[in-house]
Formats: C-alpha cells, sequence, structure tokens
C-alpha cells in the first residue's frame, strides 16, 4: 500500500520509521532529511546517463533509459531494503516527488510495504529548512572564554530539562583552529542546515534555547546568517572560570594528540602568534611542556573573545561566576539568572 504525505505530517510520522532518500550518492550526501538513509534507485554514473538522455531524447526516452539501467536491481533494492527498515512501514522521498521515489514507492509496495512518499521530494525540505531560519527563536547564549566548560555548561542545562542545540555538535567541530581534532568528518553545509532546521523544528518557542557562543563558521560549515545575527543580539550568559582551570582543562583535552598534528595546527595560526611566538609554541609541544603551550595558544583565544565580546551590547552580558559545574547551586544559579533576563 502506498501513500502521499506532505513535509509536515511526512516528519511526523516518520519519526519511529525508516526514510528512504532514492536519490544518487552524490545527491545524499551534499544534503538529505536528517535520520534518512540512501537507497539509490540510480548511482551516480546512471543518473548522469539518463539526465544525458533527457536532454538529448527527450522524457520517453529518458524513462526507457532509466528502466534500462536499474530494472534488473529490482531484487537488490527489495533486498536492501529489508535489511536496512525497521518495520514494513518505510518512508521515501527523491528531488522533487517524481519518477525515483514513484518507482520505488510502487516496488516496495508491490512487494508488501507500507510505503509514505514525500510530496514534491526533497525540494520542498530545503525550502522549509531556509524557512526556519527566518523565524524568531528565544536565544540565551552560553559564553566564556577558551576553557571555561561551555559545552559541559549546556548538555548540564539540557540534563535540567532546557532546551539546547549544540551547534558545535552538529558541525562535528568545536570551532577553534583545533576543533576538527578527533571529530568525525564534517558535513556539507547544506546537510548542517537540515540538521540544524530540524532541531529549530522541535523547539518550544515560549521556553529559553541555549546556544553556545560561536563564530559565524565552525570549521568549514557557517551559521545562517539570520541565526548568526540573532545569536549576536542575544542575551549572554558569561561563565567566568578560574584560569587554572581552563589550562587544565585543556591540557587534558589535547594531551592524547599527537605532537605532529599540534604543530600542523598551531601553524595555522603564523599570521595571528607572529614568528617569535609561533616558535615557543613549537618548542613547548616538541619538548612535552603542554600546559605552556597551553597558554600560548589562550593568550590569542582571550584575545579574540574579548574582542567580540565588546562588540555586543554591554547591557546583553550577565556574568556567572563559578567553581564547579558539579556545584548544586550551579544550576539554580544560572536558571535564576536567566529569569531575569529581559526580552
Amino acid at each position: 500500500m502506498a501513500t502521499t504525505a506532505d513535509l509536515a505530517e511526512f516528519l511526523e510520522k516518520a519519526k519511529d520509521h525508516t526514510i528512504f532518500d532514492v536519490r544518487s550518492p552524490r545527491e545524499y550526501e551534499q544534503g538529505h532529511i536528517p535520520g534518512a538513509l540512501n537507497l539509490p534507485l540510480l548511482d551516480d554514473d546512471a543518473r548522469r546517463e539518463v539526465g544525458i538522455t533527457f536532454k538529448r531524447e527527450g522524457r520517453e526516452k529518458a524513462i526507457l533509459k532509466g528502466f534500462d539501467l536499474c530494472g534488473t536491481k529490482f531484487s537488490s533494492y527489495i533486498e536492501q531494503a529489508t535489511q536496512m527498515a525497521t518495520s514494513k512501514h518505510v518512508f521515501t522521498y527523491c528531488w522533487r516527488g517524481g519518477l525515483r521515489s514513484n518507482i520505488m514507492t510502487w516496488l516496495l509496495s508491490l512487494y508488501g510495504f507500507q510505503v509514505t512518499m514525500l510530496k514534491n521530494g526533497y525540494k520542498t525540505y530545503r525550502r522549509w529548512a531556509l524557512q526556519k531560519f527566518e523565524e524568531t527563536y528565544p536565544i540565551i547564549v552560553v559564553g566564556g572564554l577558551t576553557g571555561s566548560g561551555k559545552t559541559i555548561v549546556l548538555h548540564q542545562l539540557a540534563d535540567a530539562g532546557e532546551q539546547i542545540i549544540d551547534l558545535e555538535q552538529l558541525a562535528h567541530h568545536k570551532g577553534s583552529t583545533f576543533g576538527a581534532l578527533g571529530q568525525e568528518p564534517q558535513p556539507t553545509n547544506e546537510q548542517f542546515e537540515n540538521d540544524l532546521a530540524l532541531k529549530l523544528h522541535y523547539i518550544n518557542k515560549n521556553k529559553n534555547l541555549w546556544l553556545e557562543d560561536e563564530s559565524r563558521q565552525i570549521g568549514k560549515v557557517n551559521i545562517p546568517d539570520h541565526i548568526y545575527r540573532v545569536i549576536r543580539k542575544a542575551p549572554v550568559v558569561k561563565i567566568n572560570r578560574d584560569d587554572n582551570y581552563r589550562v587544565e582543562k585543556l591540557e587534558k583535552e589535547y594531551a592524547n594528540f599527537p605532537v605532529e598534528e599540534l604543530i600542523e595546527r598551531t601553524t595555522c595560526l603564523r599570521k595571528r602568534l607572529g614568528d617569535l611566538r609561533l616558535r615557543q609554541s613549537i618548542e613547548f609541544l616538541l619538548s612535552g611542556d603542554k600546559i605552556s603551550w597551553v597558554k600560548m595558544m589562550l593568550q590569542y583565544y582571550d584575545k579574540m573573545y574579548i574582542y567580540g565580546l565588546s562588540q555586543r551590547e554591554i547591557n546583553s552580558i550577565y556574568e556567572l561566576n563559578i567553581e564547579s559545574v558539579d556545584s548544586s547551586n550551579f544550576m539554580e544559579d544560572i536558571k535564576s539568572l536567566a529569569s531575569k533576563i529581559e526580552r
């Protein structure tokens, strides 16, 4: 049995089921609906061949070419779908809800799957995602100097029932020159936007949404313009931590990475550090003195963060001095501070 659904219905009903993106692997890698699995009707080469046929000979010839290329693989598609699906109710989409998703939907339905196809396909999700970034959200920013534990605070807030979005987690990057170390490969910018849009979709706009203070670019992906502007104008709860804590935290965080990788990333800061400080930083790493290396890096990052903070409205910054995010009073203090913030 097969049905179609608009995007709102599709996203709601597909939560606990398998979604199949039946576009080519390259299209899927560029961007897909979060959580979707790739079950391509045509691989990249076959899709290109069908496209050429369409341009040269028209739609009907292109359809026949498509069947020539994929018709012998129907049993393989069914076997893959059976292995990948968590139940016999699955959801499908292609680029515009056309031939590819119709063919896969027909095939899987014939085999006994209950299939729901996204009306107008992936392009309607992209349009919807971009619109999500133009909406207004009650954002409060968790700020603080590098090493002050902003990400820890963010997840402490989540554990306490607050709404958060971890942008660095979505970007697979910690935001600094060293942010890619230990992380999975970054998504494309399109996929980052897709993931962020779905997170925003489930936000209750009557409650605070906590985000970490970020630059416009997180590694190779960019925060959408409107969201970034909102972050820059939003109130900031600035976490103040002891310098010794920050140094020790960062030293432990980077202690297990190969020295060669740390030197390579440090060298990327040549223009900012200058030749002398760069040479000193590398010497610290080569001698195993990561504490001194961290202190050198903090001189640079603290200066950058303080400058960025100075570009904000002074009355939008709320200082919070803490000794430990594990203390019993910490969450009460930060929630109390948030309640005093005027919108």
